[in-house]
């Protein structure tokens, strides 16, 4: 099979995964009992079931020194957090108009890059950086007939952070994983930090250890097995993406998940014009148009990124 097909394996399950989080947070986010705390707590607790498989896969994980040890955790912590800014806004908005944000990664992991491990910061790459996030701009605006036009302050900012929060993370993870220690262990300590991350949620804040307890009892089966499946789907998305860059460079190969927000966009409408008890969006002409604007400047400025 060519590799493009098998890299764009990624981009279509995270896309699925990307609207079962949204699913998620619409039937059992209720934002005056916990809101998106509560599912963030399932998010992050459930790492902890791949402790012992990472664990099984490098059994050094405790010959690590303490500093990096410290420094996973933080990796693992600052992931917690940036995912916690983007089920956030997703909370607020539509799928479609949250997840185009995350091409916006590569532009702060240029940055960070070069300002922590001293990466080239190619020249080239400022003019994709800068249409990326004017093509966010067009994005975050908002068309209504009571006001003009106004930028969705929330959203914007929400995933500014959380995108800032995942170059950061990565760039930490980078430097411990291949300067110091090896992927595997790395990886332990990192979702032993999203499980610290999720813990510290539960034992801190009383709104969402309520939620979480009472999603428990009344639809921890259904949310699980929701988990469960992203989490896998999540999984082959990753591998299929890997195992597309032993089959082409990996500047290539990265130009699919250019992709992602166009399949997020296509996969909500589908989802509204058939079943929209699952997932409802705008898709009137007006917003079809804004999104489809927003979402072809940004695959375009990722592209040329890549």
């Amino acid at each position: 099979m060519h590799w493009f097909f098998i890299a764009l394996v990624g981009p279509i399950v995270w896309s699925i995964v990307n609207h079962t989080d949204k699913y998620l947070l619409s039937k059992y986010s209720k934002e005056k009992e916990g809101g998106v705390g509560s599912l963030m707590i399932f998010s992050t607790l459930f790492s902890v079931f791949l402790l012992p498989i990472l664990f099984f896969l490098d059994q050094s994980v405790f010959s690590v020194s303490i500093s990096n040890i410290l420094l996973l955790l933080l990796v693992g912590f600052i992931n917690g957090l940036s995912i916690f800014m983007y089920m956030s806004a997703l909370e607020t908005d539509e799928a479609s108009i949250v997840v185009p944000f995350f091409q916006i990664v590569p532009v702060f992991g240029y940055f960070l890059g070069y300002l922590m491990l001293g990466e080239v910061l190619n020249i080239n790459k400022i003019a994709p950086a800068c249409l990326l996030i004017f093509g966010a701009i067009i994005l975050s605006l908002e068309f209504s007939e009571d006001h003009p036009v106004k930028i969705k302050k929330k959203v914007f900012s929400l995933m500014l952070g959380s995108t800032f929060m995942i170059a950061f993370s990565e760039v930490l993870f980078k430097f411990v994983a291949i300067e110091e220690e090896g992927f595997w262990l790395s990886s332990f300590w990192n979702y032993a930090g999203l499980v610290l991350f999720g813990l510290i949620l539960y034992i801190c804040v009383k709104s969402y250890r309520t939620e979480f307890i009472t999603l428990i009892k009344t639809s921890g089966k259904i949310i699980l097995s929701l988990n469960i499946a992203s989490e896998g789907l999540t999984l082959m998305g990753n591998i299929a993406f890997m195992y597309a860059t032993l089959l082409a460079p990996i500047a290539l190969v990265m130009t699919v998940t250019a992709y992602q927000p166009a399949i997020v966009f296509l996969i909500g409408i589908i989802l509204t014009l058939y079943v929209p008890h699952i997932s409802i969006e705008k898709i009137t002409t007006r917003h079809l148009l804004h999104k489809g604007l927003a979402i072809g400047v940004m695959v375009f400025a990722s592209y040329l990124l890549y």
